[in-house]
């Protein structure tokens, strides 16, 4: 049966872990919160990296909503090239202009389906799925609005998003 850390299960691990990120000395802070260097030690190497990892995940997350404006901002440029295309008689432009949407609708399903599949484990073993996060949800539901006048687009992020 593996041990959890004893720090990570300490009541007041966050002003620890505070005061292990300001370069406070292991010994002080010890001493201030009744445990052991050596514990602080094996907190600071097996765990604090272990935090800051998931804390670049969570910003990750936090650009997907930026990233998403931008590629709904690369739907509506292109759409507008397509338009004109089809109205100047520029059919091959237009094709380029039809590929270059289904490429952005196939990065933008990767990146959904990225997001939809990423749990982060946070310290106390709980797990955070973003697909019930309210902002992914209007998120979702404000992609497939704008490719409403695409169909087939709307499609094929449906099928990324659902793992199909």
């Amino acid at each position: 049966m593996t041990m959890t850390c004893t720090i990570c299960r300490h009541n007041q691990v966050d002003e620890i872990n505070k005061q292990l990120l300001n370069g406070s000395s292991l010994r002080d802070i010890a001493r201030h919160f009744d445990t052991t260097k050596d514990a602080l030690s094996r907190h600071k190497t097996n765990c604090i990296s272990t935090l800051l990892s998931k804390s670049k995940e969570i910003m990750v997350l936090a650009d997907a909503e930026s990233l998403s404006r931008f590629l709904m901002d690369e739907f509506t440029d292109i759409k507008k090239i397509k338009e004109q295309a089809i109205k100047g008689d520029n059919h091959e432009l237009a094709l380029k202009a039809v590929d270059r949407s289904l490429k952005t609708l196939e990065l933008g399903s990767k990146i959904a389906g990225i997001l939809r599949d990423r749990e982060i484990n946070i310290t106390n073993q709980q797990q955070l799925n973003i697909t019930n996060n309210p902002e992914w949800i209007r998120l979702r539901e404000k992609i497939f609005r704008l490719l409403q006048p695409y169909p087939d687009a709307s499609r094929a992020l449906a099928e990324g998003l659902d793992g199909t």
